[in-house]
């Protein structure tokens, strides 16, 4: 009988790490599709921004860059995070 019960664990640990493995999955998929979203949303108000500059930090330097330019790159950086 040990031996059937040894089996059952088995059977019932991998059970749970299905599970686990499902909600990560899951939570993965919903960070992808928020960060699809943003992505969409900023290039979408970079092509209605016209020529605004701001001040962006580039390393420890300060540069101005178009708003259009800028939210580019950030929409560009958060699909690539997918």
């Amino acid at each position: 009988m040990p031996e059937v019960d040894k089996k059952a664990e088995s059977i019932n640990v991998l059970k749970n790490a299905n599970k686990h493995l499902a909600d990560v999955f899951a939570g993965l998929d919903k960070k992808d599709l928020t960060l699809k979203n943003c992505a969409s949303d900023l290039q979408r108000v970079a092509t209605q921004c016209g020529d605004l500059y701001v001040e962006v930090w580039v390393g420890s330097n300060k540069q101005q860059t178009s708003l259009k330019n800028y939210l580019s790159i950030i929409a560009t950086r958060l699909n690539e995070a997918r």
